[in-house]
């Protein structure tokens, strides 16, 4: 579930928008290297898209399909 931040500075959740993060970030929650989520980026073992020059991991989908390391 991704977050929307509101006008008045106030977060809610965002249910049909999936939660994309950094690698760094994947990393911390996934409790693994960046390296490590960059090969399981590599071997289609975690969604991910690019955007422009960097990889947004999509934790929404990989929890959802059943993920787990």
């Amino acid at each position: 579930m991704a977050i929307e931040i509101m006008k008045d500075g106030a977060a809610v959740a965002a249910p049909d928008t999936p939660a994309l993060v950094t690698v760094a970030k994947a990393a911390d929650v996934l409790g693994v290297t960046e390296a490590t989520v960059y090969r399981m980026v590599r071997n289609g073992e975690i969604p991910a898209v690019k955007v422009r020059r960097v990889w947004r991991v999509n934790l929404t989908e990989f929890v959802a399909r059943g993920g787990s390391l």
